[in-house]
């Protein structure tokens, strides 16, 4: 019965280390206030995490586990429309600013170089940049995505699309994503790279 309780204790420190990020930024997630935030004395976080740096690590992981939930689609789907749906799930989370990653990923990226939170982020981005690339290049054998196209040029414009909104959720930026511009973007990138009998089928 007790068993789940340092997993739970862990969860509950990166999850509260999250928000007070967004809401102070890096420098304002300190030990003192993640503790008193998430009811637990400084002595029990240091049990699960050896530092500062290891719990904001871990909300680095902890986001990315999320933007890489969006890039789960059923079996059999067509690239072309995992892409789709891709730019469908990124669109809706950040509108929502209860589970929007956008201000911390912000705040991770502008970390002093010393805490090597930027490197975590990087090196989680090009992970991301290969996922996309994996995926156009199998909308290209199955093809949906024209096979003259570089897939990993396809992988970073779309990649860029997704920064773009969230910068703009991070700034608050509403009419980039509400007004419509963000979606017209990322239809710009799939319809340039789609095969012309994809960018004639129609969008669910």
């Amino acid at each position: 019965m007790a068993a789940p309780e340092p997993l739970a204790r862990r969860e509950l420190i990166v999850e509260t280390t999250r928000r007070l990020v967004t809401q102070f930024g890096v420098h304002g997630a300190t030990i003192a206030r993640i503790a008193e935030t998430a009811g637990i004395s400084q002595g029990g976080i240091y049990r699960h995490f050896r530092s500062r740096t290891d719990i904001l690590l871990a909300v680095v992981d902890d986001i990315f586990d999320q933007i890489f939930s969006l890039y789960e689609v059923p079996a059999g789907t067509d690239p072309l429309d995992h892409l789709r749906e891709i730019a469908r799930r990124h669109s809706q989370l950040m509108t929502d600013d209860s589970h929007s990653f956008a201000r911390p990923w912000l705040e991770f990226i502008a970390a002093a170089p010393r805490l090597g939170l930027r490197e975590a982020v990087r090196a989680k981005q090009m992970t991301a940049v290969d996922a996309l690339e994996s995926i156009v290049a199998a909308g290209q054998c199955s093809g949906s995505i024209r096979t003259d196209v570089s897939a990993r040029q396809v992988a970073w414009e779309f990649l860029s699309w997704a920064w773009g909104e969230n910068v703009g959720s991070a700034l608050g930026l509403s009419d980039f994503i509400g007004g419509g511009n963000s979606a017209r973007l990322v239809d710009l990138i799939l319809t340039s790279a789609s095969t012309p009998s994809a960018s004639r089928r129609p969008t669910s």
